[in-house]
């Protein structure tokens, strides 16, 4: 049971700190355009780049970051997987 407990904790932790990515450039210029916001370009890889990683778990996912983010940028993460 304390599994069960500690596990969705975490989950829950996850869902709050996560950012809303635009997967399509083209979608991101249309919200920016739309909102009168800058578009915070990222170019990331993913699942290879130890610095890209750190980034994103200690900017990315910061809650200070999700609150400037969600006032003024529209964000958009060009991933380049291996």
């Amino acid at each position: 049971m304390k599994k069960i407990i500690i596990l969705l904790l975490l989950f829950t932790g996850t869902i709050g700190y996560s950012q809303n990515w635009n997967s399509s450039f083209v979608e991101a210029q249309k919200k920016a355009v739309t909102e009168n916001k800058n578009i915070l370009l990222v170019f990331s890889g993913s699942d290879w780049c130890a610095p890209c990683i750190k980034l994103d778990k200690t900017i990315w996912k910061s809650e200070e970051f999700n609150k400037e983010a969600t006032e003024n940028w529209i964000l958009y993460k060009a991933d380049f997987p291996k």
